[in-house]
């Protein structure tokens, strides 16, 4: 599986590209902003891009909406901590792949029935 990491934090890219790696993954690349994601994503056709919300210049979510119109078949993550709901139902609306958040953990952090459930932590998902 070839990924995309998108987050305008260095030292996140770096870690989680580790840990993909180490899983046997395949980084195709890192970005720090949406229109890099846009840019990349058409230049590395990655399988999975990890897009983070907050970044600067063009956030993850406008990112998203402008990679799902060009490429439908890209599944995208977004990688967050927020919990506004907004922000989740607005990932969703995009077209991003809906998992679990990475907020504040209390106990139901693997259970997608609780009401907490956000779209992706920071980490690969189907």
């Amino acid at each position: 599986m070839r990924i995309l990491l998108a987050d305008d934090h260095a030292l996140f890219r770096a870690g989680m590209a580790s840990l993909l790696r180490a899983s046997g993954m395949e980084v195709a690349g890192e970005v720090a902003n949406g229109f890099e994601a846009l840019e990349a994503a058409r230049r590395l056709d990655p399988d999975l891009i990890m897009m983070d919300i907050a970044m600067p210049h063009c956030n993850g979510l406008e990112a998203t909406r402008l990679i799902k119109a060009e490429r439908p078949q890209t599944r995208i993550v977004i990688v967050t901590a927020s919990d506004a709901d907004a922000d989740v139902f607005e990932a969703i609306k995009t077209g991003a792949d809906p998992r679990l958040g990475d907020g504040p953990h209390d106990g139901h952090g693997c259970d997608p029935s609780h009401r907490r459930a956000r779209v992706h932590p920071r980490s690969a998902g189907a």
